[in-house]
């Protein structure tokens, strides 16, 4: 079954609901920001009323944070990113 586009004033496309932005987000490069400090940018393929989500040529970023004790007792957070 096709999928009609509402479009709005002017020929331009309509979000009206948060899984509209996500439709018109189909075949482009998107950002996902996850739990744990986890990043993903990657093409969107695909999606569900759940929000899982298939990307395409993706890139992980995940940022961890490491303590360091120095002979003062403080606790310092030094950032660190995998790639």
């Amino acid at each position: 079954m096709a999928e009609e586009i509402d479009l709005g004033p002017g020929g331009a496309m309509a979000v009206e609901e948060p899984l509209d932005l996500i439709r018109l987000s189909l075949d482009e490069r998107i950002y996902v920001k996850m739990r744990n400090e986890r990043e993903l940018r990657g093409r969107l393929h695909a999606y569900d009323q759940h929000l899982n989500m298939v990307l395409g040529d993706v890139e992980e970023t995940v940022t961890s944070i490491e303590r360091h004790n120095f002979s003062s007792g403080k606790s310092y957070q030094l950032p660190c990113q995998v790639h």
